[in-house]
């Protein structure tokens, strides 16, 4: 029905302005419920518990109490050389270095022995007579053959090709292979080496540290890749399709990208990534790892040959730019912490936990290279400017906790159009994202950001989101908007978001806000919505406006609670209700024709209104109220 006939929804007898000026701390007081904290109760008596589950943590993570995990880690971040992954509570060394000058390598038969301080001549590879470089080794061994490496400064560039080989050294402590000048890299593995392994080594230089082309099947295991002046570690399939795995490593202190994996496969293992410092000749460099489809070096990429990268039990901490960016490919991370990425030095601009794309003409693919992320049982904390950035991708976020907590910015989930530029984005492009089981907190400016995209919650939590510190702004919980032309989308692109048996709790401004786009809330508590600290403007618990296209609402089954403003506000836009309580709200129901729209509500049954309880019929007003602005920069 209309908001203005008579029914379950009452016209208010006296209309109020300025209603967003009350005192919120002269309401009455909520009413206690009968459920036990942290779980909350719905208008039906039912209690009930979202956020991860108390035993849905990840290996390596232990439950709050509340709403999400912890990692267990060191208190301090780990000083080079040293490192810990999730379930470690101590710095540690990489690897163990054993005794004698072979460690525990399990030297065989096959075994080529290599120390460089030997003096006795003759080298011929035996543990009497040892080559004293690693290249002599290579060049000697038979397929297959274990290289033994003993303690060390070995300053020569090793390339292993046509036959694989196992090279292990003692102890990265102890044994270092030094680059020179000129060469590709430090340590190059290519075609023909398939199933090489490289264990127990410090690789650090003048060029890449490890680089992998035309070569699948590499285990490169306990290794400190460090200080390199190109990537870290660089998997590219110039020469040929391109697989290894990354276990057990320190990958540190590298310039342009920790890790770059180019058209390749990947699997990151109880490894760090971390320092990646940004090279001058890329302004978006210093990523942790950097992940993208085939490309060549004039820049146009093959969108069907995309990487695919499982990163799980690690800690990406404290690169540049973005933690982990992946562009027309395919990322997982579980069970892993991605923290602490700080913005671009060139122009302060990004500072994103984890980024993903496809690649489209603006990116140099011809035609569409799709991109998916799944987060699974991780943490993702205290990034400068983004938790997870999902553009025109298809992302899914589970049992995991986002919480950023730079003042500037500190957003936690973004998912949206596909935009490089104003007037430059894919029409056909749309970011998609699920979040389930999680907590997003301690935010700033905006917990979740939609825009153009679509977007499904259930049994999550998004709490304390603080507002902008520069000038007090925002705060929301979720800000909903459409891509309009402005920023690049003819036609307009509405988001579209549906929030399942969710808690949106201690927000500035709007709990919610859905502008020229659709929102659907199911058996889900809004509470603790406030108005800003400076002006006393807003604070609505939700908000569904219509400014350059119409706007829709439906709110079943839910709780919005403790309001300084609107309990619900419509701004020219439909908005259904039912089963659902609005309690201790300044204005009950708030509706008023905006953007050339009329505002109506709709009333399913079995809704009330009141504090402490909600024991009567809810009155819609008119208040003039300051209407709702998009998330600005």
């Amino acid at each position: 029905m209309r908001s203005r006939a008579r029914g379950t929804l009452v016209l208010a007898a006296s209309l109020c302005s300025g209603c967003g000026d009350e005192d919120p701390g002269s309401k009455p007081t909520v009413e206690p419920t009968g459920c036990e904290a942290p779980a909350v109760e719905l208008p039906d008596g039912a209690c009930w518990r979202p956020g991860v589950p108390e035993d849905g943590c990840g290996t390596g993570f232990v439950h709050d109490g509340e709403y999400g995990c912890e990692p267990v880690l060191p208190i301090e971040s780990c000083p080079p050389g040293l490192m810990a992954v999730p379930g470690e509570s101590e710095c540690r060394a990489i690897m163990a270095c054993g005794d004698g000058p072979w460690g525990e390598i399990p030297v065989d038969a096959t075994t080529v022995y290599v120390d460089g301080s030997f003096t006795g001549g003759g080298s011929d590879g035996s543990e009497a007579q040892p080559f004293t470089t690693i290249g002599d080794a290579v060049a000697a061994a038979t397929p297959g053959a274990l290289i033994a490496v003993a303690e060390g400064s070995y300053v020569e560039s090793v390339t292993v090709q046509g036959k694989p080989v196992r090279l292990w050294g003692r102890c990265p402590e102890k044994v270092e292979v030094v680059g020179v000048g000129g060469q590709i890299g430090t340590l190059v593995l290519l075609s023909g080496a398939d199933g090489s392994e490289v264990r127990g080594l410090a690789i650090t230089g003048a060029g890449v540290g490890v680089g992998l082309s035309g070569i699948e099947g590499v285990v490169l295991d306990h290794l400190w890749v460090h200080g390199n002046d190109l990537y870290g570690v660089d998997a590219e399939d110039d020469l040929g399709l391109v697989s290894f795995q990354l276990t057990g490593s320190l990958v540190e202190g590298n310039v342009g990208h920790g890790v770059m994996v180019l058209g390749s496969t990947s699997h990151v293992e109880r490894s760090v990534v971390r320092s990646t410092v940004p090279s001058p000749a890329e302004a978006e460099s210093g990523n942790g790892l950097k992940i993208q489809m085939s490309c060549d070096p004039q820049g146009n990429c093959n969108p069907d040959a995309p990487s695919t990268v499982t990163i799980v039990g690690s800690v990406i901490e404290d690169n540049q730019t973005d933690g982990i960016f992946a562009g027309g490919s395919h990322l997982t991370v579980e069970q892993t912490v991605v923290r602490t990425t700080r913005p671009s030095d060139v122009d302060a601009a990004g500072g994103n936990g984890i980024a993903v794309e496809p690649c489209g003409p603006y990116k140099g693919c011809a035609t569409l290279a799709p991109a998916t992320l799944v987060v699974r049982s991780s943490v993702v904390a205290a990034n400068h400017d983004v938790g997870i950035v999902v553009r025109g991708a298809q992302a899914s976020v589970e049992r995991s906790v986002v919480r950023p907590t730079d003042q500037t910015v500190g957003r936690g989930i973004f998912v949206q159009h596909l935009c490089y530029a104003p007037g430059h984005c894919e029409p056909a492009t749309r970011g998609a994202a699920t979040l389930q089981e999680s907590l997003v907190e301690q935010c700033h400016q905006t917990a979740v950001v939609v825009s153009g995209a679509d977007l499904q919650v259930a049994s999550s939590v998004i709490r304390t989101t603080w507002p902008r510190a520069s000038d007090q702004r925002f705060g929301r919980g979720f800000s909903i908007q459409s891509c309009d032309g402005t920023e690049g989308c003819s036609p307009l692109e509405r988001s579209t978001v549906t929030i399942d048996g969710s808690l949106i709790d201690g927000q500035y401004e709007f709990g919610l806000l859905a502008l020229d786009s659709d929102l659907v809330m199911n058996g889900t508590v809004v509470r603790g919505t406030l108005a800003h600290q400076f002006d006393g403007l807003f604070g609505d618990g939700v908000a569904v406006a219509a400014e350059h296209s119409t706007a829709t609402g439906s709110v079943t089954g839910s709780l919005i609670d403790d309001t300084a403003r609107a309990g619900v506000g419509s701004f020219g836009a439909s908005v259904a209700l039912t089963g659902s309580h609005v309690r201790c709200a300044a204005i009950e129901l708030n509706g008023q024709d905006h953007g050339g729209n009329d505002y109506a509500f709709n009333d399913g049954g079995n809704n009330a209104c009141g504090c402490p309880a909600a024991d009567h019929a809810c009155q819609v007003a008119t208040a003039d109220l300051e209407p709702p602005q998009p998330l600005g920069p």
